[in-house]
């Protein structure tokens, strides 16, 4: 089914609105939650999660791109998960991804902040336009889809630490540009 019949389905409060979106993104949701918390059963209550936020959300919003809509719940759910497990002492050696670029990102999400970050969102986007495909896969498979260096590696077919060394390279470049940009870090 397509997006916007599905948010159609959200709108009209239809439970196949979250039939169809388990068909369409549930692995996926799943995948992000398991990537981030390590756990398989963290990441089936992450993805049940995911489909309650986004029958509370919508309406009244109205995404324009659902598949990065349910990600991103999916994976700011994943991250609450992996920090409680974390502070419970239950995981603490795992890396959360995001982690990976807290020193150049703000997580703060206040009022005041909120037109920055969308800027530095759209700053992202441009900078991510003017980089190598395989670089720009790296990166968006590492922080926005949270798959692990290792699993990023195999997909590609290259060494873990051609994608270590290339996601570093990134994240400083990115740094610089995002600096330049006038963005305060």
């Amino acid at each position: 089914m397509e997006d916007n019949k599905i948010i159609e389905l959200f709108w009209q409060r239809d439970d196949l609105a979250i039939i169809e979106t388990k068909k369409k993104f549930g692995r996926l949701c799943f995948q992000i939650g398991k990537n981030i918390t390590g756990s398989v059963e963290d990441a089936e209550e992450i993805e049940n999660e995911t489909y309650l936020r986004l029958w509370n959300i919508i309406p009244p919003e109205k995404p324009d791109f659902l598949k990065s809509f349910v990600c991103r719940i999916a994976k700011n759910i994943s991250i609450d998960r992996a920090r409680y497990n974390q502070a419970n002492k239950r995981k603490q050696n795992e890396v959360i991804p995001v982690e990976e670029v807290a020193d150049i990102l703000s997580g703060k999400e206040t009022p005041e902040n909120l037109y920055e970050q969308k800027e530095t969102s759209e700053y992202i986007s441009d900078f991510l336009r003017l980089q190598k495909t395989e670089a720009r896969r790296f990166f968006i498979q590492r922080y926005w889809y949270c798959f692990s260096i290792s699993e990023i590696a195999k997909a590609f077919g290259v060494s873990e630490n051609k994608v270590k060394v290339t996601l570093h390279r990134v994240r400083k470049d990115l740094k610089k540009y995002l600096e330049a940009k006038g963005v305060v870090l």
